[in-house]
Formats: C-alpha cells, sequence, structure tokens
C-alpha cells in the first residue's frame, strides 16, 4: 500500500537536494513531442536539450572578482528555478508537518515503520537546511569582507551573522521534540548491537546494529505494529554502527560538504538498547 505522506516527504528530500546541490545542470527543453519528432527527423538518440551552466557554487566562500563575471542570463534562469524549488519545499513541509501531526495524534499504528521513515527523511531535510543556511552565512561573510554586493545569494538566507546559530537552534528543539513524539507513540526504533561473525571489528568502526525486540511481543520491534523484517532490511542496508551513531549526533560543520550533519538529528529516532 502506497504511503501518500512518505511519498510527499520524499519529494520534500528530492527538492532539498536540487537547493542546495552545486553538482548538477539544469536544461532547458522545448515541448517533449516536438523535441522526439524533431530527433526522429534528425536521426538522433538524444535531445538537443539547452544545459545551462551552473554558475558554481551556489553558496561561494570566494565570490570571482568583478575582471570574471558569471554570464548573466543562466545566473538569473537558474537562480530563478532555485527559488521556485525552494517555494514548493516550503509548501510540501508545511503539508508534511500537518498531516504527521493529525497521525501521530490518531495514534495510527498501521505504518510504524513509515512514519520511522517520513521523520528520517524529513530531519535529514532539516540537517540539509542547516548547512545551507552556514554555508551561506559564510558567504555573505566572505562577501562582505570583499565588499563584493554581487553574491547571487546575498539574500539566503538573511545577512544576519547569528543566523546559523539561531536556526541550528531551532532545528535540534525540533528534532527533539519530534524524537519525544515519537518515543510517545512507540515509532523510535530500537536498536542494539550486533558483532559481525560475534568479533569485535578490527578497524574500530563499532558494532553493527540490529532491530530490537519489543519485550512485549518479541516478534516485533519498538515499532508500534508488526514489520521487524522492514526494519530489519533497512538497518543491513543502512548498515549502521553505534560508532556512527555518536560520531554523527556530534557532527562539525564543513563547508565543502553538504552531508556533514547526515543522520545528526536522524540518529535521534534509534534507541540504543543494550
Amino acid at each position: 500500500m502506497k504511503d501518500a505522506l512518505l511519498a510527499q516527504t520524499f519529494d520534500l528530500w528530492a527538492l532539498t537536494q536540487v537547493i542546495i546541490s552545486s553538482s548538477h545542470d539544469w536544461h532547458l527543453v522545448p515541448d517533449p513531442s516536438g523535441i522526439q519528432k524533431a530527433n526522429e527527423q534528425k536521426g538522433q538518440e538524444e535531445s538537443d536539450a539547452l544545459v545551462l551552466e551552473d554558475p558554481g557554487d551556489i553558496f561561494p566562500t570566494n565570490p570571482p572578482p568583478p575582471s570574471h563575471p558569471t554570464p548573466l542570463v543562466p545566473m538569473i534562469i537558474t537562480s530563478q528555478l532555485r527559488a521556485t524549488a525552494q517555494k514548493r519545499a516550503f509548501t510540501i513541509s508545511k503539508i508534511i508537518l500537518i498531516d504527521l501531526e493529525r497521525r501521530l495524534e490518531r495514534k495510527e499504528r498501521c505504518r510504524g515503520f513509515e512514519t520511522f521513515l517520513v521523520g528520517i527523511l524529513f530531519l535529514n531535510c532539516v540537517e540539509r537546511m542547516c548547512w545551507a543556511v552556514r554555508k551561506a552565512n559564510l558567504a555573505n561573510k566572505g562577501s562582505n569582507n570583499n565588499n563584493n554586493n554581487n553574491n547571487n545569494n546575498k539574500d539566503f538566507p538573511p545577512r544576519d551573522p547569528t543566523h546559523h546559530d539561531d536556526h541550528d537552534q531551532k532545528s535540534t528543539h525540533f528534532a527533539a521534540f519530534l524524537s519525544k513524539l515519537y518515543q510517545m507513540r512507540g515509532i523510535l526504533l530500537h536498536v542494539r548491537r550486533r558483532r559481525q561473525g560475534g568479533q569485535q571489528h578490527d578497524d574500530d568502526d563499532g558494532e553493527i546494529l540490529h532491530a530490537a525486540a519489543n519485550n512485549n511481543n518479541p516478534t516485533t520491534t519498538s515499532l508500534a505494529f508488526c514489520r521487524r523484517p522492514m526494519a530489519e532490511t533497512w538497518l543491513a542496508e543502512v548498515r549502521l554502527t553505534d560508532k556512527i551513531i555518536q560520531d554523527r549526533r556530534t557532527a562539525a560543520f564543513k563547508a565543502d560538504d553538504h552531508r556533514c550533519f547526515d543522520f545528526r538529528f536522524g540518529s535521534l529516532l534509534l534507541l540504543l538498547v543494550e
């Protein structure tokens, strides 16, 4: 059964990737039917899409000097596309929070694992935006120091140098609040250590985690429904260890790595038990 809330959250997750990423190109194409017809006439397999080269890092620490200006038209179009993605992400995030609140209020128990994944994905979006806010403030600071007012992201986020601290604090409080709600509804995923082959890792990466059984019902996890195989499959895919969780919760900011905060908040939805 398709979970609409999970699908919306995945859409938001994809949008945040578009917003913060500087490693992709934007493509402008005419009507798809027109492309197909034109390519058939030319005998081409691929479309002749116009590629808008990204003007560079969307949060440049050292903006290019005035003597090397960024092409104006691509910069304007890509800025508009990113602004549209930001607006869409803002709209979807509000819908997700409203629907998630309703689901938790109803104490819905048939989709515990799906609700858990919603929390993981949504908190990853929060983690990404924490990085984006810090990186943008760093770029704005560098722009101000160089007396350069041509920063193409000068209005996002606000120029207040303390803004990222306030954003981090609010994001941390939100993650803690969501974790508490999940705990009250029995949606936290309880995990415990499991050494591979009964041996401790020689590389000191910690011990592989797997879903811990519910004390009241050994056939289930702590999730509020019987989906232990799904939880086990997820844990096997992501290969979480106790050390990864510990390191992620204290992750440091890295301006050149937009994934440096990954699982910083998401780890709060896992409860390590002995």
